[in-house]
């Protein structure tokens, strides 16, 4: 009895001491983390306090403050880092969509680097195999050839309709493959996957155009006004988890190359058949639209050759330039690759993505209200009579066009013809809105409406036959 009471008695004073001890870590610890890094829970620590003292449970306290000492150092070091890197400068957490412009000078490099990005990110060494390169699509692989096999060059005729043809039929390549990155695209491993256009765009409005593909694609589900999603094919967006949006972002990398190494560059394709002519290179530098001269740039280190410009008013996608034109002659395109790589998940540049998305996710948002704004409506209307006038105005909009082009076809065209016929139209959509209005207050059908609206209509074709 003596050997077992003081067997009780020794671990009881163990056990205390050991409480002490934890009480006062825990304090210690307490007050450190408040003033050390703020960002941490120290929820964790009051719960030390709050637990059972019993001795069989000393082991456990032991084994539960180990694990949440470290979530406490590892969460502090993300705080700590988040507090270096400022508001916002953190990467890219969820996969995300981008179109790369890469713009520049004939002669700048631009082909070249696009190769370069395509050899380094199918060998999965750059960024840790976060970026995939989906597409690679250049104006000039659709340009008409010379037809010879042995020989890639584009015909040197510049024809403008080749030209506009060519700039069509890349855009739709681009659609197309940013639907594909986005059908690909998950969730849950923060990838970017990279659809690259390579052209010169000298206008911000061709630039723009690219924007508003973008946008489009954010904001409905394929781009062509089906509301379906591009994975599943059914739905809206918010029907399904599958169906959520895939964050969409445009990235514009211009190439500020010399004028004097484009041009020598250019000289090298003298015996080719896409050699330009020097006036025309200078011509475009001289008209080319940048969002910012280079002497604007605000270079911080020296670690990588590329810059991003300050946001313009004009401009809401972000822009990268070269710190120094003379990088061009000086690295490699595999060079430039890697650093462009490194540049694209830097906290600034992924901090203007996901700006965008948040910009694309609101006019999405803003379009699925106004879907369900114009359902609502539309099945609030009393036997959907309110379609009518819709309808009724495109049918004698289409009888207009086609009377119009019956008399250019037989030359009897009048002089203002096409104004009277619209004002008739005018006419006769004002008598169809009138007994509208009449036949709702009077609680008639649809069906009367519809009968009188084809009489309507024979005599809007009668009085057109007689103008």
């Amino acid at each position: 009895m003596k050997v077992r009471l003081k067997t009780c008695v020794e671990v009881t004073v163990v056990s205390l001491s050991l409480r002490q001890l934890y009480s006062f870590v825990g304090v210690l610890l307490l007050f450190t983390t408040v003033a050390v890094t703020p960002h941490t829970p120290f929820f964790f620590v009051l719960a030390l306090f709050c637990r059972s003292h019993h001795p069989s449970h000393t082991h456990q306290r032991l084994r539960y403050f180990r694990r949440v000492t470290i979530e406490a150092v590892e969460r502090g070091a993300e705080a700590t880092e988040s507090s270096h890197r400022g508001v916002g400068e953190t990467l890219i957490s969820t996969a995300m969509v981008c179109l790369i412009l890469l713009t520049g000078l004939p002669g700048a490099g631009k082909t070249s680097l696009a190769l370069a990005l395509k050899r380094l990110v199918d060998g999965a060494t750059g960024s840790d195999g976060r970026i995939v390169l989906e597409a690679v699509v250049e104006l000039d692989a659709f340009m008409p050839h010379d037809g010879n096999e042995c020989c890639n060059t584009v015909k040197s005729a510049f024809s403008p309709k080749v030209w506009r043809e060519a700039c069509v039929a890349a855009r739709e390549a681009t659609r197309q493959a940013l639907l594909r990155s986005m059908r690909c695209a998950t969730d849950n491993n923060g990838s970017i996957r990279l659809v690259v256009l390579v052209d010169t765009l000298p206008y911000r409005s061709m630039r723009a155009t690219y924007w508003k593909l973008c946008k489009s694609l954010a904001t409905d589900s394929n781009g062509e006004g089906s509301g379906k999603c591009v994975r599943c094919g059914m739905g809206e967006w918010s029907d399904r988890l599958c169906c959520r949006p895939t964050p969409i972002a445009m990235l514009v990398v211009h190439l500020n190359t010399p004028l004097e190494l484009c041009l020598e560059r250019n000289e090298r394709r003298r015996d080719t058949e896409s050699y330009i002519p020097p006036y025309v290179i200078k011509g475009m530098n001289e008209n080319f639209d940048c969002e910012v001269a280079v002497a604007r740039l605000n270079i911080l280190g020296a670690e990588n050759s590329w810059v991003l410009a300050p946001r313009h008013t004009n401009t809401p996608w972000p822009v990268l330039q070269l710190k120094s034109g003379d990088n061009c002659a000086s690295l490699s395109p595999e060079q430039l690759a890697r650093e462009l790589l490194t540049r694209i998940v830097a906290p600034d540049v992924a901090r203007e993505l996901e700006e965008q998305r948040a910009t694309f996710a609101a006019a999405c948002a803003h379009r699925i209200a106004e879907k369900k704004r114009c359902r609502v409506a539309a099945a609030s209307n009393d036997n959907g009579c309110g379609d009518w006038l819709h309808q009724m105005d495109l049918h004698m909009r289409a009888v207009v066009r086609q009377y119009i082009l019956e008399l250019k076809a037989a030359g009897t065209l009048p002089v203002r013809a096409g104004e009277c016929a619209s004002k008739c139209r005018e006419r006769y959509l004002a008598r169809l809105r009138a007994v509208l209005v009449q036949r709702r207050q009077e609680q008639h059908g649809s069906n009367s409406f519809e009968s009188y609206a084809r009489e309507i209509l024979a005599e809007f074709h009668e009085h057109l036959r007689t103008m």
